[in-house]
């Protein structure tokens, strides 16, 4: 528990951790309605598990890291056609595979938001994005639920499993790693954070044409603590964590 509050005196959130909690599991009932929608439409009939499964057994011919850097172009003129940020040069990431001392988590440099768009609104593709999503909203408890109110291992993996649609191996593999890195509910409680920033700057800049003024603005801090940036940039307008839960597209 020393560690988490210590983590979250880093990054300047003092947000009492039974309402972050509840941030966190209106995220996650949010994240699975929407999944709901999308499993309707490509897997009729089956449950959401199977939904799943049927998405994750949608392998590419290559290998993953090729199917990776394939899909760079596409995702660099999709910023560029939703003028979502500026893109100051022509470099585009490296894909490659993790090297050995780093295959306890399945990627790095991984920060997914659900937002519409992106596939032309394939329901498969939108249900992988949704899938990213629910495993990071399973973090955010897991980190909580480990650290803080005495969850056992065996409780978190069926989290994972039974609410966050992973399958066994995943919800096992989440579970070992939530022992050691409460910082991994990150992803999400930044994310929620940086959405309700956005949907306070919509207010004085215009509706969503305001979103690529806030993203550049928002990429010239680089990486303080997000609080601070917000204070930057809006003051004190709004509340840390806003309305994200119920729009964080």
């Amino acid at each position: 528990m020393g560690r988490f509050r210590e983590r979250t005196k880093i990054v300047r959130v003092d947000t009492p951790l039974d309402e972050l909690e509840r941030i966190g599991r209106a995220h996650l009932d949010r994240d699975v309605a929407a999944l709901r929608i999308e499993c309707a439409k490509f897997a009729p009939g089956k449950t959401l598990q199977q939904c799943m499964s049927q998405m994750n057994a949608h392998k590419p011919a290559e290998s993953t890291p090729d199917a990776a850097r394939r899909q760079l172009t596409g995702l660099r003129q999709f910023l560029v056609d939703k003028d979502i940020v500026s893109i100051p040069g022509t470099e585009e990431a490296k894909v490659g595979e993790s090297p050995p001392y780093m295959r306890w988590n399945f990627a790095y440099i991984s920060r997914d938001d659900v937002g519409p768009g992106l596939g032309n609104g394939d329901p498969e593709t939108h249900i992988g994005q949704l899938s990213n999503a629910l495993l990071r909203n399973v973090r955010f408890l897991a980190a909580i639920g480990l650290h803080t109110k005495g969850m056992t291992i065996a409780e978190v993996e069926r989290l994972f499993v039974e609410e966050g649609y992973q399958d066994m191996a995943t919800g096992k593999q989440q579970a070992a790693r939530g022992t050691f890195d409460p910082e991994y509910l990150d992803d999400t409680m930044g994310k929620l954070m940086i959405v309700a920033m956005r949907s306070e700057w919509e207010k004085t800049h215009g509706g969503r044409a305001g979103w690529k003024a806030f993203h550049d603005q928002f990429l010239t801090y680089g990486g303080p603590p997000t609080p601070m940036v917000r204070r930057a940039m809006l003051g004190n307008a709004g509340p840390l964590f806003g309305e994200a839960v119920k729009e964080s597209k």
